[in-house]
């Protein structure tokens, strides 16, 4: 039963992986009926028929993105929007004080240390800055094919694996493990399509005659992979909460355990203090060969298995709904050893759009 007022909250990207457990999360909250919207600058994506309403609108790095969105929201008395897509992250942070302006809040952090958090060359040069200069791993920015090649053998290929990544990027793309010693023949009979793991040789070949945009060469860390989820204000984490990254699709985790790691709830708390970040959070960590952890990258926002949070009994979704709204929470304490799987589902609609029952 409802026990605070209703309200509407609108995801943007919701057409995005993990929209359909940042739904669930809103709707089973346990206080209060939630009206959940969506933009998304695609009709065909299956957690839309999730929503309870839904808008298209320009990408979010468009100047059109931003009225577009304000005018949705205006109309259909938006109390919160949680930004799901880092494209949009900049430009919804600059326009904020302009939704605030109809009461509209925006889980989003302030602009400066969103520009650093997005882009990684820019996060290792402040981090080397600081007194958790340690957790920045061994890389070189490069620019060029040549310095790629170079960088590459610097770092120790083809003794040594080697990753390659944009330094402004999302959702994996770009991202590679450049292997020496793969076959690629056995790659080819026994691996999908979709595997990271290629040579210098094969992905110089891709980029041959292209201006590149500005990579990161670094070096290769086997140890375990943690994504660190963090409810954040201005920089003061009240909530921080580890999972151990098991088996991952496409850089979204599909099974995933929620683990008390200390260590990693210091250093994301470390870090969210020197950005300043708010809201939702995500830092993701890899252990080198000495069982040291090092920073991979930070998502400023909801991520994209945040619902195993919500499975351990911290609905973070909600939570920074709340935060946004200035209404007081307990924090919760998750429960531990709590394991995600993730599996295939289906929507099926008819030929009008229309959502089908079967």
């Amino acid at each position: 039963m409802s026990t605070l007022g209703a309200i509407t909250v609108l995801l943007t990207a919701a057409g995005c992986p993990g929209a359909p457990g940042i739904i669930k999360s809103l709707r089973h909250n346990g206080e209060r009926d939630i009206r959940i919207l969506g933009t998304d600058m695609s009709l065909d994506r299956a957690s839309l028929y999730l929503l309870d309403g839904f808008s298209q609108v320009s990408p979010g790095d468009s100047p059109r993105f931003v009225d577009e969105v304000l005018n949705i929201a205006r109309l259909e008395r938006v109390s919160v929007i949680i930004p799901c897509s880092t494209m949009e992250l900049e430009n919804l942070s600059k326009a904020s004080s302009r939704f605030a302006k109809d009461g509209i809040k925006i889980a989003v952090s302030e602009l400066e240390g969103l520009q650093i958090a997005n882009n990684k060359a820019r996060l290792y040069e402040e981090l080397l800055k600081t007194e958790v200069r340690d957790i920045v791993p061994r890389y070189e920015r490069v620019f060029s094919p040549s310095a790629l090649a170079s960088i590459s053998q610097k770092l120790g290929y083809p003794e040594r694996k080697v990753c390659v990544k944009p330094a402004f990027g999302k959702g994996s793309r770009g991202y590679r493990v450049l292997d020496g010693s793969a076959d690629r023949f056995v790659q080819y009979i026994n691996e999908k399509p979709d595997s990271t793991l290629t040579t210098l040789p094969d992905l110089l070949s891709v980029v041959d005659g292209h201006q590149l945009p500005e990579l990161l060469v670094m070096e290769y860390l086997p140890g375990d992979e943690w994504s660190v989820d963090v409810l954040a204000q201005h920089g003061q984490a009240l909530i921080v909460i580890p999972r151990r990254r098991n088996v991952t699709s496409k850089g979204i985790a599909i099974d995933s355990t929620i683990e008390e790691n200390k260590e990693l709830i210091q250093l994301a708390r470390d870090i969210v203090q020197l950005l300043g970040l708010s809201f939702c959070i995500n830092i993701q960590f890899r252990y080198d060969m000495a069982g040291k952890p090092k920073v991979l990258e930070i998502n400023p926002r909801v991520s994209g298995t945040i619902v195993a949070a919500t499975a351990a009994g911290v609905n973070l979704p909600y939570l920074c709904v709340k935060l946004c709204l200035g209404e007081e929470f307990e924090v919760p304490t998750p429960q531990w050893g709590t394991r995600l799987l993730r599996y295939w589902e289906d929507i099926a609609i008819d030929a009008e759009g229309r959502r089908i029952s079967y």
